[in-house]
């Protein structure tokens, strides 16, 4: 069985209103779709748009449905367009240059969570002291930028200095503890910041830190060392990390 909800997804719907006539170059030029794909519903494709948000399209484009599309299984209630959005995540911090991440790597690695962090907010500092406890359970902690008040901010200025630090990791230590970071005389342009500022508003991401897991699952807020093992444990159905 299929279920499609239609709680959420509020930005689209309301494009979706000012879409009159069933006219596919008006709706395209609402709701730029990237790509389309088949669905698991008969005639219906599932449109990806610029956005990141997820609609789902009659074959002749004269009809949306906007929200979630769930999967009754013998397993239970599956929610088949977050298992695609987790998928689309995945793939793109594949595409990332090494470099667009600080990273603290686990001498023995189980697990990897990609963390939004932005160096003045009080909770990304506070994650970050539980950096060690997360490494020795297995877990390699690796940082995008994400100033939460724009490319233009002075936050912005003292990530690009720490990215473009010759010691990234321990400029990072500074800027996290209070200590503004010099900028290093050097060529490095600071493009991770916006490249990391960009995605994290590809993914949604309203407030930091925000943690993707293993599996792609995306979450904002604080947790500590424990809970964040259990996130991972949880989502990905293996064993404990101890």
């Amino acid at each position: 069985m299929i279920i499609i909800s239609l709680i959420g997804g509020t930005a689209v719907a309301v494009a979706l209103l000012k879409v009159g006539k069933d006219n596919r170059q008006q709706v395209d030029s609402v709701l730029p779709i990237v790509d389309s794909r088949p669905s698991p519903v008969l005639g219906l494709n599932e449109a990806r748009l610029q956005t990141g948000e997820r609609v789902y399209v009659s074959h002749n484009g004269n009809f949306f449905l906007v929200g979630n599309l769930f999967q009754v299984t013998p397993q239970g209630v599956v929610n088949r367009t977050e298992i695609a959005q987790r998928e689309d995540r995945l793939v793109e911090l594949a595409k990332l240059p090494v470099d667009s991440f600080l990273s603290f790597v686990a001498g023995d690695e189980h697990a990897v969570v990609t963390v939004f962090t932005d160096t003045s907010c009080p909770y990304c500092q506070l994650l970050h002291q539980e950096v060690p406890r997360l490494n020795e359970l297995g877990i390699t902690v690796r940082y995008l930028a994400f100033p939460r008040a724009g490319l233009n901010s002075t936050v912005a200025s003292q990530m690009q200095s720490v990215w473009c630090s010759s010691q990234p990791e321990n400029a990072l230590e500074q800027a996290f503890q209070g200590g503004w970071v010099q900028a290093d005389q050097n060529t490095c342009t600071g493009a991770a910041i916006s490249t990391g500022f960009e995605l994290g508003q590809h993914f949604g991401v309203r407030g930091t830190p925000a943690v993707v897991l293993p599996n792609g699952e995306l979450g904002e807020g604080f947790m500590s060392a424990g809970q964040l093992a259990e996130a991972i444990n949880a989502s990905s159905g293996e064993g404990e990390l101890h």
